[in-house]
């Protein structure tokens, strides 16, 4: 039941970004598969958001997410 609701949520957050025509990820503002170490890099320096996140982040974390947000669609 909880991933069904986690599915429909993650897809209506895409249908409204497809309607107002959000970029579609990192990937729609320029951003590739070639720039994600240095966007982990850049995060990685930015200690204070780092630091105040609910959950400890592991480099090898934050480079998923990247990887993850290059498409949504």
């Amino acid at each position: 039941m909880r991933l069904m609701r986690k599915r429909a949520l993650a897809q209506n957050i895409i249908k409204t970004m497809q309607q107002t025509q959000m970029p579609n990820g990192i990937s729609g503002v320029g951003y590739g598969q070639t720039d994600l170490a240095a966007l982990l890099k850049r995060a990685i320096a930015q200690q204070r958001f780092l630091r105040n996140a609910p959950v400890e982040f592991r480099p090898q974390d934050l480079m998923e997410q990247y990887a993850d947000a290059i498409h949504y669609w």
